[in-house]
């Protein structure tokens, strides 16, 4: 996915293994805003990325998702306002789509090799899938407390994993940012996979132009949309993914339902109002097998559009 931009500042940094950039249009509706007003408000939204990543990594072992992941099985974890928030709208998101988005994919993300890197993909045997599909299942497996702040898992094995939504949520807080310090003009990504679009490029421009390229041949254009104070998350099976000894290619989302690679389609896009709901929602679209578009923005009204081929 390419956003089509021109800009007048652009930033960058590193984290959640993906290269995250801002670019701020200064318009007539910002004229206020200084240079270096612009560059303070940049760093301190790519901070603000950069934080996030450090406590919600699933594989550093200082952050405190990765505590909850070791504890909360044993006991409740206490945990702060932000993380706890977090957890809560993944659970709602889980509940909405019926499981399609699950946090609790990480077992399934290990034993197929996908949790981290593609170092040892591999296809598991069926009766090990079909025991860690045990331990999969946000509304069933963990217990918000909402007056203790406190996560705690309801079955041995539960793993929380927030690849597919934590780029969109990074945006989110880092858009959230932006807006206080007065910058009202810019466009955020996270990989290209995850866009937060802020106002419009120019005074002349509608919105933000993004264009998503076909996974398998990038010549062609799959969807063209302007896209203006509204975020727009992509999921697709390329990328990330291994050829078994068998000779079948084995995408890196998977199913929560069949514990299997999803092969229901090859990408998919939703555009919201939230990039969390966006990353979340355009996973929950790749997995399911509705027949049509229609029938997934019918179902989840806050979509104000979704592609899926």
């Amino acid at each position: 996915m390419t956003p089509e931009i021109s800009s007048t500042f652009r930033f960058a940094c590193e984290a959640m293994r993906s290269r995250f950039e801002i670019v701020i249009s200064q318009t007539e509706s910002s004229p206020h805003l200084t240079a270096s007003d612009i560059r303070a408000a940049a760093e301190e939204a790519l901070a603000e990325i950069i934080s996030v990543e450090g406590w919600l990594s699933a594989y550093r072992q200082d952050s405190a998702l990765y505590r909850i992941n070791a504890e909360a099985a044993r006991h409740p974890v206490r945990t702060d306002g932000r993380l706890f928030t977090f957890l809560q709208k993944a659970l709602e998101l889980s509940i909405q789509s019926d499981g399609l988005f699950d946090l609790t994919v990480g077992p399934l993300l290990k034993i197929w090799g996908m949790g981290h890197g593609n170092e040892d993909c591999r296809v598991p045997d069926e009766s090990d899938i079909r025991k860690v599909l045990e331990c999969v299942g946000m509304a069933r497996h963990v217990l918000l407390d909402e007056d203790e702040l406190t996560v705690a898992f309801a079955h041995p094995g539960v793993r929380l994993d927030p690849g597919a939504i934590g780029k969109g949520y990074a945006l989110d807080r880092a858009a959230d940012i932006l807006r206080d310090a007065g910058v009202n003009n810019a466009l955020l990504h996270g990989g290209t996979s995850s866009v937060m679009a802020m106002g419009t490029p120019s005074a002349s421009e509608s919105g933000w132009r993004i264009v998503i390229r076909d996974p398998q041949n990038e010549e062609d254009t799959v969807g063209d949309f302007i896209l203006r104070d509204e975020a727009i998350g992509v999921s697709a099976i390329h990328g990330k993914s291994f050829i078994a000894v068998t000779g079948e290619r084995y995408g890196h989302v998977i199913d929560p339902r069949t514990g299997y690679p999803t092969l229901s389609a090859r990408l998919s896009a939703v555009v919201t109002s939230s990039a969390t709901e966006a990353d979340a929602l355009s996973t929950a679209l790749l997995i399911a097998s509705e027949d049509s578009t229609s029938a997934f923005s019918d179902r989840f009204p806050q979509v104000r559009h979704a592609l899926r081929i």
